[in-house]
């Protein structure tokens, strides 16, 4: 028992500490006595704060409780107003499913999903790709290459599962194509595409950090000796870096260019504006 505390009275040891004198002197003894099994008078200085703080945790507990229904009856209200303020077809469960008026394009991409190895995931962008094609007017039979490894394959899954299941829109293949039908698009390639033409399948290389690997497709391409194109983004655009695309952009291109067949609108839609050449 500290001899100090023992001397003063209740009240003026109350009285010290904030918002002590609040609480009535007789409430806060019988609370100590209730607690602590002993009066204010043989507690000490940080025994009497945490009874004060109980008290008051105690005094607030309807209001907390209020406060709390308040605050989830504001996030519910916020939702409601942003998603009437959506328009339609952009929130993620309607963007899962094409659009009723969309037409098929005739156009076949391929993502060659053989490049697993060399990056840590390619799910992310492949989401992308599937969600801008559903919103695109004319859709596009998309097909994934699962000739490669079994982290390919997995990848492949995992992306297909984002498609609504009762869509047809999409269709995942064996990459069952005569080398005559294939144009692989690389930034590095010496031929530019002008049109894109429906008896062709033009394949994207799925990888995510092409800078690091300079020619990987290219090289990839004349080994399997499948003809490749570039696209002309050099006749309609300057660029203050090296014309290399992401997968998305260059998949987001395609789409436009089949929406609108105007390459430059395309390229000035999709490409980033820091990439543009500062005049």
């Amino acid at each position: 028992m500290d001899p100090k505390i023992k001397k003063r009275p209740d009240e003026i040891q109350i009285q010290k500490y904030k918002d002590a004198n609040t609480i009535p002197s007789e409430r806060l003894e019988a609370y100590s006595m209730e607690k602590l099994g002993k009066p204010t008078s043989d507690i000490s200085k940080n025994q009497l704060k945490k009874l004060i703080k109980d008290i008051k945790w105690d005094d607030n507990k309807d209001l907390r409780l209020q406060m709390r229904k308040n605050k989830r009856e504001t996030v519910r209200k916020r939702k409601a107003e942003k998603k009437e303020l959506e328009p339609e077809g952009d929130n993620l469960k309607r963007s899962r499913k094409a659009p009723k008026d969309q037409q098929t394009s005739g156009i076949t991409i391929l993502l060659d999903m053989s490049f697993d190895s060399l990056m840590r995931d390619n799910v992310q962008f492949l989401i992308v790709l599937f969600l801008s094609a559903e919103r695109s007017e004319m859709g596009i039979p998309k097909d994934s290459e699962g000739e490669t490894t079994e982290a390919s394959e997995e990848s492949t899954k995992k992306s297909m599962e984002y498609q609504d299941p009762s869509s047809n829109d999409y269709e995942n293949t064996d990459g069952s194509y005569s080398v005559s039908q294939l144009v692989y698009l690389t930034a590095d390639s010496e031929n530019e595409i002008a049109e894109l033409d429906q008896k062709k399948v033009y394949i994207i290389g799925g990888i995510v950090d092409k800078n690091r690997y300079p020619r990987l497709t290219l090289d990839k391409a004349k080994k399997l000796g499948i003809p490749t194109a570039r696209l002309p983004i050099g006749s309609f655009l300057k660029l203050s870096t090296r014309k290399v695309l992401t997968v998305n952009h260059v998949f987001e291109i395609l789409l436009e260019f089949i929406d609108s067949g105007d390459w430059e609108a395309s390229f000035n839609k999709i490409i980033p504006q820091r990439k543009f050449k500062e005049q």
